[in-house]
């Protein structure tokens, strides 16, 4: 008579999944461990930046350049005088002004304060006239004003924006070498709201001291 055939062992499938499970769990305490101990993980990416005391940033606004007469688009620049006219209705941010070879390039905005467009003229040598006086009395009369994308040797022109700042800069030829204006005469003239006509307005700014 045959013998039975032997019966093979049922295999046994929980031993190797608890051991898996523990050496998982091994691996994730270890891991808990070194981020503790010794500060390891990946930096999220919505982190802080480290910022360096005394680094120079490497974005510059930008400028005009020097003898272009073309005022700089800087929106935001920190003005170092500002003026409201007379009537309230405009405000004058000087933003500078600076030695560009023999000539002198002063920068400004202009802001319609007003809730509607006004025809504005930013003059140079057409009345008033924009003048600059240096600190030993010498008078110079404006040439080639820029307003916004306008210019002109005697006047520049263009509408006013409510609320917006309008870019423009005044040029003086010639100049000879001095530290500041005394006096920084601006004239204008602009389209009134109520009557339709030209009115006429100056402001000042003093001193101005120049950047060389």
């Amino acid at each position: 008579m045959t013998p039975p055939a032997p019966q093979k062992p049922a295999l046994n499938l929980w031993e190797p999944l608890i051991l898996l499970l523990l050496g998982m769990v091994a691996g994730i305490a270890m891991t808990l461990w070194a981020v503790r101990r010794f500060g390891l993980g990946v930096a999220s990416s919505s982190s802080t930046p480290t910022v360096t005391v005394g680094e120079a940033s490497r974005e510059k606004a930008p400028q005009s350049e020097p003898g272009t007469n073309i005022p700089g688009t800087k929106p935001q620049a920190v003005a170092v005088a500002s003026q409201v006219s007379n009537d309230g209705q405009f405000r004058f941010d000087l933003q500078g002004c600076r030695r560009t070879e023999n000539d002198v390039l002063c920068e400004l905005q202009i802001t319609n304060l007003t809730g509607k467009e006004i025809d504005f003229v930013l003059n140079g040598s057409s009345q008033p006239k924009t003048l600059a006086y240096t600190d030993n009395g010498l008078e110079f009369q404006a040439v080639n004003p820029v307003l916004g994308s306008r210019s002109d040797y005697y006047s520049a022109s263009q509408t006013l924006v409510s609320q917006i700042p309008t870019p423009a800069s005044l040029k003086f030829q010639q100049m000879p070498q001095t530290s500041q204006l005394s006096l920084l005469k601006i004239g204008y003239r602009y389209r009134s709201l109520e009557t339709a006509q030209w009115l006429e307005g100056n402001l000042e700014f003093r001193p101005v001291p120049l950047i060389q």
